[in-house]
């Protein structure tokens, strides 16, 4: 009988919503996006599809907020998920920003978003483009609430 595996309690992200959606990662860009990064300090360069390397970016602030740094992700639909969803989770990175590139929304954390969001769909302009490209927010920190998560759970 196999082991069951246990989940990591490294980072609050959902980092399991991506393994559920089966994506798999083409190309990782380093840059930063409006309206989070107000200034694009990423060094635009393509990073090798490792978490180490990843991770080695956001060591080295290349991002407009300290200690994060903004990452472009080009997925796919993969019969299998790409490891390197475990591997960000096992070092303990977390999701700040998560939004579609093509429509520019702001996403919840959950496989169905996500899958959603990989068919063409128009969003910032009027033509339909193809998705599956997604903005990330990326730091070693855990995400602090903001006064407005308080205020939705005194409703």
């Amino acid at each position: 009988m196999p082991a069951k595996r246990v989940e990591s309690t490294r980072t609050t992200s959902n980092w399991k919503a991506f393994r559920s959606a089966g994506l798999k990662i083409k190309q990782i860009l380093c840059s930063g996006y409006m309206p989070v990064h107000l200034s694009d300090e990423g060094c635009h360069s393509r990073v090798r599809l490792d978490a180490k390397t990843l991770a080695g970016h956001l060591k080295n602030d290349h991002g407009s907020l300290v200690g994060t740094a903004g990452f472009k992700f080009s997925t796919g639909r993969s019969a299998k998920a790409s490891p390197l969803w475990q591997e960000l989770e096992d070092l303990g990175l977390e999701i700040h920003d998560f939004r579609c590139d093509v429509c520019d929304k702001v996403l919840p954390l959950n496989h169905i978003n996500i899958l959603n969001h990989l068919r063409p769909h128009a969003g910032k302009t009027r033509r339909v483009r193809k998705g599956g490209d997604f903005w990330f927010t990326l730091s070693f920190k855990p995400v602090q609430p903001t006064d407005e998560d308080f205020e939705l759970l005194d409703e």
